[in-house]
């Protein structure tokens, strides 16, 4: 089996994402479904925003009901960028001596027939996790119900760890069957199975790629919390001299000048940064699929040469 060159992808990744600036563009429209897709809210139930927002709902419902499709419209909205910006940015990393000399809007424009095989997969796989969670909590919580504090810690323990190793395995799924619809054009079922596939045959290999993936999220992420920490503290002056010139409308201009040059900065650092994650599993993805390839031709020669009849039989 052939060796990963981990370090030679790693270099690769960098210097495609540095010299093809063009790619920062998806990269960007990633960033703007990952920020917004996800959004999520929680409040505590004493809170005195917890309790306008309950008042606004009871008093004002219909109101609510639509501002709740809009916000669910726009989350929509920005899922479907997402999955446009990933689809584009594989296609053009697979392909930069033609994609380069594309225009961005084409380039989009060529992601349309993708967006309904990959929602149909993101869907598949949340609602089978959803089932799994399902099964895998019913023991679990019956146990905890009478009272079986033994069985329901075994049950538990087992639980968490079937549940793991069930998203792990949905991560690479979703990650080799998204390769495998943009470059192969295959269906999502079919991409899924031939995603499972890969994985199985590559376990170690994609593992360790995880977990190099992992570091990397692990370093942008504290890079971003130092940031945001010391620009919070920077802003902190003018924030104070804004208050004190201007009570509370100097402190919302000030804070909303903060907003938008930390939400700058993440576009800047932060759209090369998703350029350069997903072509590095491009790359790797590609890595292991040449190796499976060429193990299969290195077959079909062999097999060829064990057919042809020896000259001195005959």
């Amino acid at each position: 089996m052939k060796q990963i060159t981990y370090l030679e992808i790693i270099k690769q990744a960098a210097k495609i994402t540095w010299q093809n600036k063009f790619l920062w563009v998806f990269g960007f429209l990633i960033l703007l479904g990952s920020l917004f897709s996800n959004v999520s809210w929680s409040a505590n139930s004493e809170s005195k925003e917890a309790k306008v927002i309950s008042d606004f709902i009871q008093k004002n419902p219909n109101i609510f009901l639509i501002i709740l499709i809009g916000v669910l419209f726009l989350m929509l909205i920005f899922f479907i960028l997402k999955i446009a910006g990933t689809v584009a940015l594989v296609k053009s990393a697979n392909n930069i001596a033609v994609y380069k000399q594309t225009s961005i809007r084409n380039i989009l424009s060529e992601t349309k027939k993708y967006i309904s095989p990959l929602v149909l997969l993101e869907i598949t796989i949340c609602l089978s996790l959803l089932v799994v969670i399902f099964v895998l909590a019913i023991p679990v919580i019956y146990l905890y119900a009478v009272k079986a504090w033994i069985f329901f810690a075994i049950s538990m323990i087992f639980a968490i760890v079937i549940f793991i190793s069930l998203i792990i395995t949905a991560y690479f799924l979703r990650c080799y069957a998204y390769f495998f619809i943009i470059l192969s054009d295959v269906k999502f079922m079919l991409a899924l199975e031939m995603g499972y596939s890969l994985f199985k045959k590559n376990l170690k290999e994609s593992l360790l790629m995880g977990c190099i993936s992992l570091a990397v999220n692990t370093l942008s992420a504290s890079f971003l919390l130092i940031f945001i920490i010391i620009a919070a503290l920077i802003f902190l002056v003018p924030i104070a001299i804004a208050y004190f010139l201007f009570a509370e409308a100097g402190v919302i201009v000030a804070a909303i000048i903060g907003g938008i040059f930390i939400l700058g900065f993440m576009a800047f650092i932060f759209s090369p940064y998703f350029v350069f994650i997903q072509t590095m599993w491009l790359l790797f993805f590609k890595e292991i699929t040449l190796e499976k390839k060429e193990e299969k031709n290195a077959f079909e020669k062999t097999e060829a040469v064990e057919k042809i009849p020896d000259p001195e039989t005959v």
